[in-house]
């Protein structure tokens, strides 16, 4: 299995758990913040939700300027967003040679700087990324009123799997 493969076979099996995620936030709470350091928990979601797309055209372009993503209108709209920037990925994935996915430099800006990486590098890294704040959102969850999902196994909210 390549790298490139490996990277398809991840994004497959993290797809259902961020949905699961999302799924699980509580929309008439989502302005909640358990500290005002830190980001509201529907700004976190609709993160999560953009990513997938972002990275998509990273794949596609090889640059990616950052900038917010569209205020969110439901939890559907996050999910909806999010499934299909992980469409997007795949398609995208699937269109680079495994050369170009392990060599190939991309450059990502975002405030504070740029990220320079080979583009596999960089599309796991993203991955990683959204990984992290997906479980920052899910820490959320039982403080808003919500139950967490399975993640990587059962959780204290949900039936063993």
């Amino acid at each position: 299995m390549t790298l490139r493969e490996f990277f398809l076979k991840t994004v497959d099996s993290e797809q259902p758990i961020f949905e699961r995620v999302l799924r699980a936030v509580n929309q008439s709470r989502w302005d909640y913040q358990p500290d005002p350091k830190t980001k509201k928990a529907k700004d976190i979601a609709n993160l999560i939700a953009a990513e997938p797309g972002q990275l998509a055209e990273l794949i596609r372009t090889g640059a990616f300027n950052f900038s917010e993503p569209p205020e969110p209108k439901s939890v559907d709209d996050l999910v909806q967003r999010l499934n299909s920037g992980f469409a997007a990925v795949k398609s995208a994935t699937a269109g680079v040679d495994d050369q170009a996915w392990e060599t190939r430099e991309i450059a990502m800006q975002f405030p504070g700087g740029e990220w320079r990486e080979a583009l596999g590098n960089m599309a796991f890294g993203f991955v990683l990324d959204m990984i992290h704040h997906r479980g920052q959102l899910s820490t959320y969850l039982r403080a808003m009123g919500g139950k967490v999902p399975s993640i990587y196994g059962p959780s204290g909210d949900s039936e063993p799997m």
